[in-house]
């Protein structure tokens, strides 16, 4: 958490007693669903699991992702976003470029959906690409793939 933007405190433990409760207290949490599932004990198999699962971790900005299925963005409202459709060769380190990318974005000051989008472009690259760490996209990469793609992304409802 950032000096300036004290993380919440929880109330809410970890669904696993061998997660440490103080992982939630942070601004900005992306797991994976099964990862969210482990956090929350909520399975991601629908939009209103999903939606339980990103109120439920609590954060400023929850981030499930999906894979080849997007994510799911709650930060007040709930927001998926789509995949960037490429060819997946292997996803080792997609998860990876997806942090690093949705950390590189908030820094720079961009939106929460135009940060999200950035990370699920640097990771959308990898996954087309072999070997995780020679697969990392270059800045110019992920910019040109964001403006390529039309993103279609929904809001799907309010987080409760």
């Amino acid at each position: 958490a950032r000096p300036d933007h004290p993380a919440k405190e929880r109330t809410i433990k970890p669904a696993r007693d061998d997660v440490p409760a103080d992982i939630l207290k942070v601004d900005v949490l992306c797991p994976n669903a099964a990862e969210a599932q482990q956090l929350t004990g909520i399975a991601i198999n629908s939009l209103a699991n999903a939606k339980s699962a990103l109120a439920r971790l609590g954060v400023r900005l929850p981030i499930i992702t999906l894979g080849a299925e997007g994510g799911f963005r709650g930060d007040g409202q709930v927001q998926h976003v789509a995949s960037f459709p490429v060819r997946a060769v292997d996803a080792t380190g997609a998860g990876d470029a997806f942090a690093a990318g949705l950390a590189v974005a908030l820094v720079e000051g961009q939106s929460n959906f135009a940060a999200v989008r950035f990370a699920g472009a640097a990771g959308a690259i990898v996954a087309s690409r072999t070997g995780a760490q020679r697969a990392m996209p270059s800045r110019q990469d992920v910019d040109a793939l964001n403006i390529e793609d039309n993103h279609v992304s929904s809001p799907v409802g309010k987080l409760t």
